[in-house]
């Protein structure tokens, strides 16, 4: 059996070189574009394990973004045991995939001024990072920032509500 010069292509080798130079130009072109338009096709293990590698990702990222530390004291940033303990967490998974950026929001009840809600949100969101750094978290893979008292969870009208209001929120950017 005579060599094809494609597994698409009806055209043998020696059928190819039979033909002129413009021919030839032709086929080449379309053969060009045949191999430009295919995708190349993964092994079904490499595959599996791409698929895999991804769905891992995206696990990490959901349990990371679902997490909300909140309970912070009234103009404060300092972190509590627990909260420590939920940053520990998150620091685990971005200690397990390196590749991961992180963005932490600090984020205030309506009590103050927007200047104070605002420095305070960075301070709560700084002070995380620094956490993260002191457990091995890379300090270019979080990016801090503060929405001050601009996104309340709660109505801001009894003690309770305020505090789920003061808290760092994640997201994997």
């Amino acid at each position: 059996m005579e060599e094809r010069l494609s597994q698409s292509c009806d055209m043998t080798v020696n059928e190819y070189n039979a033909l002129s130079g413009a021919e030839r130009s032709r086929v080449d072109m379309k053969l060009l574009e045949e191999k430009v338009s295919t995708p190349p096709v993964m092994e079904a293990p490499i595959q599996e394990k791409a698929d895999a590698i991804q769905a891992t990702a995206n696990a990490q990222k959901q349990r990371i973004e679902a997490r909300i530390i909140d309970g912070y004291a009234f103009d404060s940033a300092e972190l509590s045991d627990g909260q420590k303990k939920d940053l520990d967490r998150v620091g685990r998974e971005m200690l397990e995939n390196k590749e991961l950026k992180l963005l932490i929001t600090g984020h205030t009840c309506s009590i103050g001024s927007d200047r104070s809600n605002y420095n305070v949100g960075l301070k709560r969101a700084e002070a995380a990072k620094v956490y993260l750094m002191s457990i091995g978290v890379a300090a270019e893979s979080v990016v801090t920032e503060s929405a001050g008292c601009s996104q309340p969870v709660a109505p801001n009208t009894t003690a309770g509500e305020r505090s789920h209001n003061r808290r760092i929120t994640f997201r994997v950017v």
